[in-house]
């Protein structure tokens, strides 16, 4: 018989590999092949794969890769196969294990169970087939019971979160059960939330915002370093606005305190997704309209040049000699305060008039189909262990395979559902940050802030339909023309009619205004404000 050996371990949890389960295993391994004087020549490890759905044994599995060697020759006949327990080779079914272990076999390895030291060949006699048939359907059986367990104790999670309710799980770092068992929010770690989302926005990378908050000390809950695959993965997590994600089937539910808003959640992933980012060069110069332009004739991009002050934009094709004739220009602070006067005329009918994505009608109607669906199936499993007929039997199982797949495929359905706002809730929020947070960006952008440019960028990229085009020295966006008319700047849409934008101290004067104590005040009308000390003169 071979003097040599190779081992296989398996766990399949992923808790299991920071404690002793993989070690205690190799252990086992090394001591049996000293006290039998065999040559380890090689270690399968399957870490975090399930031996009950056969997970170790599909592409990328150890055991696969066993599987393949054995049949290429790369293991000679007689060598010894080192396993802790059966039930690290398979805990499926008896009939799936027993065929694979008999594959083993039957191409000369000889399985040998640490635990009690038991040696199985395929030429073994009978006694040894039996114990080890008992011991894969015991292995099955306990796999069976905890998935069974599990599921019950997940029936009942789930059921609290679709109610809205938390049930007993773990909570993301940012929050914590008090001495009542009520969850309540560390303010500290909600606060260095919010100030990686607004960074984000503000168009830094993972890479600086890990760099900034390890540089000021902030480190993770763990105590170590941020780096930008943290940062990455902390803004993309929907528990900060209170949606759980079952990992099984992706399935979401409402039940976490949000701790941050919808907005600020949605405008950070807009950002991620953002081509502009605050990186290089310090003197780089960053357009609020990236990826916002185009040319009217040919549909090129826009080509912004010239000084700080002066910067122009042209289509690209037509002054790099292409073969677009579309050659006049238009300022790029005009694009800028057209854009959001725009905004401000237009943006609450255009918000209006988009509907909702996915209405939330659709969750509710794709959950009550599931339950039905799962009513279906249980029924289904109860008629199968009553009945004796042959037929019977045949026919109940085809219905259970169907039911079964329409139970996978709304669970899939359901889980692209995500949670959308109205149109109305989102015409409001949008309004909002246009009338309260745009003309400050406004005048960010126009003195050259990078952080201003790449927050109204992303603002700007979160509106559906948003774009320029630009044609004979006219910017078009949302229905709305930009030109100029005797060096000054125009618009015109359906809602305002023809307007222009003016500087502060163009602004016209409208009137006085008597107190009650006969004081004369002069007031001044200067319109919509757009930022950077500009009005729309409506």
């Amino acid at each position: 018989m071979s003097q040599f050996a190779i081992s296989y371990t398996r766990f399949s949890s992923g808790s299991q590999r920071h404690g002793t389960s993989l070690e205690r295993q190799q252990e086992l391994s090394l001591r049996f092949c000293k006290k039998h004087n065999l040559t380890l020549m090689q270690s399968f490890h399957d870490g975090g794969k399930s031996g009950y759905h056969g997970k170790h044994l599909e592409a990328g599995g150890q055991l696969k890769r066993l599987l393949e060697m054995l049949d290429n020759g790369d293991i000679p006949r007689g060598t010894h196969l080192l396993i802790e327990q059966t039930d690290r080779l398979s805990r499926q079914p008896l009939m799936q294990a027993f065929s694979l272990v008999t594959n083993l076999l039957e191409k000369g390895l000889v399985i040998v169970t640490l635990d009690d030291e038991q040696r199985y060949t395929y030429e073994g006699d009978q006694t040894q087939v039996y114990m080890l048939a008992g011991r894969l359907h015991r292995g099955y059986d306990e796999s069976r019971s905890k998935s069974e367990r599990l599921g019950k104790v997940w029936a009942n999670k789930e059921k609290e979160m679709k109610e809205g309710k938390l049930p007993k799980m773990r909570l993301p770092f940012w929050l914590e059960r008090d001495s009542s068992g009520e969850v309540v929010e560390l303010s500290s770690w909600v606060s260095l939330i919010e100030e990686v989302l607004n960074l984000s926005i503000e168009g830094y990378g993972g890479a600086d915002i890990a760099a900034k908050l390890n540089g000021e000390g902030k480190l993770t809950k763990d105590g170590v370093n941020w780096n930008s695959s943290k940062i990455t993965k902390l803004i993309r997590n929907k528990q900060l606005t209170g949606w759980h994600t079952r990992k099984a089937d992706k399935t979401m539910y409402f039940c976490l305190p949000p701790v941050v808003s919808q907005e600020l959640f949605s405008m950070a992933q807009k950002a991620l997704d953002s081509r502009t980012r605050t990186r290089g060069n310090s003197k780089q110069w960053n357009s609020a309209l990236s990826g916002l332009t185009s040319c009217g004739a040919c549909g090129g991009a826009l080509k912004l040049h010239g000084r700080p002050q002066s910067r122009t934009a042209v289509c690209r094709t037509a002054v790099d000699g292409g073969s677009c004739t579309n050659r006049k220009s238009i300022r790029y602070k005009a694009l800028v305060l057209g854009s959001v006067a725009s905004l401000s005329t237009s943006l609450a009918s255009l918000m209006m008039k988009q509907p909702n994505k996915k209405p939330p009608q659709e969750k509710r109607d794709l959950e009550t189909l599931l339950a039905k669906a799962e009513n279906k199936v249980s029924n289904l499993v109860q008629s199968i262990g009553l009945s004796e007929n042959s037929t019977m039997l045949v026919t109940l199982t085809r219905e259970l395979d169907k039911a079964s797949n329409e139970v996978e495929t709304l669970k899939v359905k359901l889980s692209e559902v995500e949670p959308v706002e109205s149109a109305e809730v989102r015409a409001f929020r949008m309004l909002r940050i246009a009338k309260e947070e745009v003309p400050a960006l406004v005048t960010g952008v126009l003195e050259g802030s990078k952080a201003d440019a790449n927050k109204l960028n992303t603002y700007l990229h979160s509106i559906d339909g948003f774009k320029i085009d630009l044609l004979d020295g006219v910017a078009t966006v949302l229905g709305t023309d930009i030109w100029f008319e005797k060096k000054e700047l125009k618009i015109s849409n359906e809602h305002v009619g023809e307007v222009s934008i003016i500087k502060e101290d163009k602004a016209p004067k409208v009137g006085t205004y008597v107190t009650d104590s006969g004081h004369e005040i002069v007031t001044e009308e200067r319109g919509t404000p757009l930022g950077g000390g500009y009005y729309l003169a409506i």
